[in-house]
């Protein structure tokens, strides 16, 4: 009687093992079929709709025609694939072939983490070029006015930069050329390109003015504190002469003459 018991017993705790065993596989499906759909009704389409009203040529052409076919696929071929996988899986739960279903589970749960960020990826690449083009659009008006105000100063106070105004010169020409750049790339769609152009224009403009900031001081310094100190080692030197020593191998009448010219010639 005793035996009889333990089997009895024996047998419900495996009853009830397969059932909620049984239950807990149902809701990985459940779980799984949500995420499907909850790739499913991500905004992609919204998201390209924003591509479109950029201009639709060149490079931005090229990736919403290869963001588009990435979403029709998912949305066409991958996901019906995984609901297809999904009915395989409750098919293999009602012949009680656990094992399988339990592996065929964790692959399009693979599957699934793979969409999510093939998905999430398109997202952040369509929001980079929203974003790089918004970005761009407002920067560039902060540098042409830079641009603007570093041309004017150089030519109001051209006297205070000595022989490096040419130099400036040429440098603002050459950032000059790359706004112009900019406007092509932009009206070609290529705008990640143009981004580029715009970073390398804030690192430039940035270069320049710091140096129309410090060449008027450091000329300063070579027409006032510098002949100073030049005066003042030359009279240290004389001095060391008339007191009996001997320094002719150090040529310091020399240096001092060609460091006095080099100080002068900073002025054109």
């Amino acid at each position: 009687m005793g035996m009889a018991w333990i089997v009895l017993l024996l047998g419900a705790g495996a009853i009830i093992y397969n059932h909620v065993y049984r239950k807990r596989m149902y809701r990985e499906i459940d779980r799984l079929e949500e995420w499907k759909i909850n790739l499913m009704n991500r905004p992609v389409p919204d998201e390209l709709a924003k591509v479109k009203q950029l201009n639709m040529t060149g490079e931005t052409e090229q990736l919403f025609e290869r963001w588009r076919q990435q979403w029709d696929d998912i949305v066409a071929v991958k996901l019906p694939n995984v609901e297809e996988q999904l009915f395989d899986a409750e098919r293999l739960l009602d012949k009680y072939r656990y094992r399988q279903a339990r592996r065929l589970l964790g692959q399009i749960a693979d599957g699934l983490r793979r969409l999510e960020e093939e998905v999430h990826e398109i997202i952040h690449e369509v929001n980079e070029l929203i974003g790089s083009e918004e970005q761009s659009r407002a920067e560039i008006e902060e540098l042409r006015a830079a641009h603007r105000e570093a041309k004017k100063a150089l030519l109001a106070y051209r006297y205070t930069f000595g022989s490096a105004a040419d130099l400036l010169d040429v440098r603002l020409t050459e950032a000059e050329k790359q706004f112009q750049r900019f406007a092509e790339l932009t009206e070609a769609g290529n705008y990640l390109a143009a981004r580029d152009v715009v970073l390398t224009l804030k690192e430039e403009l940035g270069r320049l003015t710091a140096m129309m900031e410090e060449i008027p001081k450091l000329l300063g310094e070579c027409q006032t504190s510098l002949p100073a100190q030049l005066a003042e080692l030359a009279d240290g030197y004389r001095e060391m002469e008339e007191r009996g020593y001997i320094l002719d191998h150090l040529h310091m009448e020399r240096t001092l003459q060609e460091n006095g010219k080099k100080s002068s010639n900073v002025w054109p």
